[in-house]
């Protein structure tokens, strides 16, 4: 087994075809939720190959993140895969990280995409997050200003003789 650090740090490994295959249909339940089509053709390209490279990269917590990174059914992984051209990505719910198959080039390519990915989805959701507060300082001061308001009319409404009348009989 050969192992490589990235400069992105990007823990890396190679493995045969026979190990390769056997590592993915352990960690998909033997491939369960993929097109058997799709399975046939990942196996093949594997078993063409002299090694193939294994990488992974850490999810984040956040499961709403991580979902609009995976996408509806898969589709941005399945985009993600066919784009850059490797095996296979795969997210790992136990260990929450994602995990890449392919050749070095392509797997290299893939995971810096992913991880580019990631912190676009995380700046997205910590800007969502600042213009909820935003928005509720926002209501919280116009709350503070009509209560303000509210008062200055029930002062003023006390200070008028036909306002005490008009609201006594209510």
């Amino acid at each position: 087994m050969d192992t490589d650090i990235l400069p992105a740090r990007f823990p890396i490994t190679s493995n045969d075809a026979t190990d390769t295959l056997r590592h993915i249909y352990n960690v998909t339940t033997n491939c369960s939720g993929i097109n058997i089509n799709y399975i046939m053709q990942m196996a093949e390209n594997i078993t063409k190959r002299k090694q193939t490279w294994f990488g992974t990269l850490e999810a984040p917590t956040d499961i709403v993140v991580i979902k609009q990174i995976i996408g509806k059914n898969g589709f941005h992984l399945k985009k993600f895969t066919s784009k850059y051209g490797v095996d296979l990505i795969w997210h790992d719910r136990v260990t929450n990280i994602f995990m890449v198959w392919g050749n070095k080039p392509c797997l290299i390519g893939a995971l810096h995409a992913l991880k580019r990915q990631i912190k676009r989805f995380l700046l997205k959701q910590e800007k969502d997050l600042e213009a909820l507060e935003q928005m509720a300082r926002s209501m919280t001061t116009l709350d503070v200003r009509v209560d303000i308001r509210r008062q200055r009319e029930e002062e003023d409404c006390e200070n008028e003789p036909a306002c005490k009348k008009f609201k006594n009989n209510f």
